[in-house]
């Protein structure tokens, strides 16, 4: 399938996805670590985590007013198993030691686990949900292609034991 991250352009923003691997907070520096699957270039080197300032009450409240309007990309959760979208280019210019605000990255969708699978679920049409869900693209066409080939299997091996009754019946090919 390819890798997992996409990047696309968005009103001069390059945006990157990166999935949350697990967090850490730090409550007497008032901040979270973020540890992505992926290395983030900051002006200082490349690093696979980013911190985030934990946010006020006020802040927690404006964000479950977003969930409640549907608007939750304006206040990014930072919760392992999320993807987010961060504009690359603005974190290029921050060092690593910078605390992000969650308002800066965007929650692209999580992957969760249910009957023992895998799902990714996308948030909201957001351009990155969307280039992200085409990036998955080649395992859902495999995904149909299976399918379609079990399908065939079963017509095969239903028109196969239709042809033994047939011998062994000592009746014309089509049945009759």
């Amino acid at each position: 399938m390819g890798n997992n991250q996409s990047t696309t352009q968005n009103t001069n923003k390059k945006i990157k996805v990166f999935k949350i691997i697990r967090t850490e907070e730090n409550s007497s520096w008032n901040w979270t670590r973020a540890y992505l699957n992926d290395y983030v270039n900051y002006s200082d080197g490349n690093y696979k985590h980013m911190d985030f300032k934990n946010d006020s009450g006020f802040s927690n409240a404006l964000g479950i007013t977003g969930l409640l309007l549907g608007k939750m990309d304006k206040h990014a959760m930072i919760v392992k198993g999320e993807y987010i979208g961060i504009d690359i280019d603005e974190v290029r210019r921050e060092s690593s030691n910078n605390n992000f605000s969650r308002f800066q990255v965007k929650n692209i969708g999580m992957e969760i686990e249910s009957g023992g699978k895998k799902i990714f679920m996308a948030n909201g049409d957001e351009p990155e949900s969307r280039k992200f869900i085409e990036s998955l693209g080649e395992l859902a066409e495999g995904i149909d292609n299976l399918r379609a080939r079990q399908a065939y299997i079963q017509q095969a091996h239903y028109e196969h034991l239709q042809r033994e009754r047939n011998l062994w019946l000592d009746l014309p090919p089509n049945g009759r």
